[in-house]
């Protein structure tokens, strides 16, 4: 975001180096479940190749390790957080068809 004159961060948890293929499954994750995902994936991969070629190959193997990362997360604000923790059993279950959505993709 930009505020008088300054570049200002947020949402840095996202933020990091690597792969560039990360930042597309980190794009695609949440949306993993939902019956126009085809859709998502295809235009989100359209438009980043028509900058730059990316290998895919890995993608859903990034979107797992980004599923299995916001449950440890989770797990974890459960410990300091009681709303979070009330729904904890929730996001556990999301993580397993989360998964099985990837695996069987």
């Amino acid at each position: 975001m930009f505020g008088g004159g300054e570049v200002k961060l947020i949402d840095c948890d996202d933020c990091g180096t690597g792969h560039r293929l990360d930042d597309v499954a980190v794009a695609l994750w949440e949306l993993r479940d939902r019956d126009d995902y085809p859709d998502f994936e295809r235009a989100l991969l359209a438009g980043y190749r028509g900058v730059r070629p990316i290998d895919v190959t890995r993608l859903d193997d990034l979107i797992a390790a980004r599923q299995v990362g916001f449950d440890l997360w989770y797990t974890g604000m459960a410990g300091v957080n009681p709303s979070f923790a009330q729904s904890l059993d929730v996001a556990h279950e999301w993580s397993l068809a989360m998964l099985d959505l990837v695996e069987a993709h």
